[in-house]
């Protein structure tokens, strides 16, 4: 499959699912953004699913080159997942994503390290690269920063944040995501790479 296409199809999944979650943090008054810029459907904040898009894309096109990496510096491999566990991987995502929705304050720091758990769990279970963790340890530390400094400048905010003006569960979101996402970059460079040998033979 050609690197543009590629590239394209991580994209257009990253700004969907974020768009899709977006709302529903913004019916669950998780995410708080200033008066009017929700007024209609042409005042949604596009910045937010374009930058998700991008920061998919960036994952997408990045765990596979990690995975060869390692491949040749320590001679590791990993087990290659299926479009199925691909599916159930975004799946699990989601619902880690809209369970993060339903925390309540007095227990938010319990649900959060549960939710934690469950990540980690999802890589266990989908992933289980080196490459994987520490891309997933790296993008949760990175998009919480950023997210941070969002909210810092007023951009948005979260209702009743617990954790440095952000809610806590946000690290294991962000680590989740790029575990779904990283494994939709890997099945599709698959694809790519068993195209490249039919081709070729």
């Amino acid at each position: 499959m050609h690197f543009l296409l590629r590239t394209l199809i991580v994209f257009v999944v990253g700004v969907l699912l974020s768009l899709a979650l977006l709302i529903l943090q913004i019916e669950r008054n998780v995410a708080l953004f200033p008066p009017g810029v929700l007024s209609d459907l042409s005042s949604i904040p596009w910045w937010v699913p374009i930058s998700c898009g991008a920061g998919a894309a960036t994952i997408g096109l990045s765990l596979p080159k990690m995975d060869e990496w390692f491949q040749r510096k320590y001679d590791y491999h990993h087990d290659q997942v299926e479009w199925v566990g691909v599916l159930r991987c975004v799946g699990i995502f989601v619902g880690i994503t809209y369970a993060s929705t339903l925390a309540y304050n007095s227990v938010i720091a319990k649900f959060s390290v549960s939710l934690s758990l469950m990540a980690i769990g999802q890589w266990w279970l989908f992933d289980r690269s080196v490459s994987g963790f520490v891309l997933g340890v790296a993008v949760s530390f990175t998009a919480t920063a950023v997210t941070q400094i969002i909210v810092h400048y007023g951009i948005f905010s979260f209702s009743k944040p617990d954790f440095l003006s952000i809610r806590s569960w946000l690290p294991g979101v962000f680590f989740s995501a790029t575990i779904a996402i990283g494994s939709l970059g890997r099945q599709l460079a698959q694809v790519t790479f068993h195209l490249s040998v039919y081709q070729f033979q």
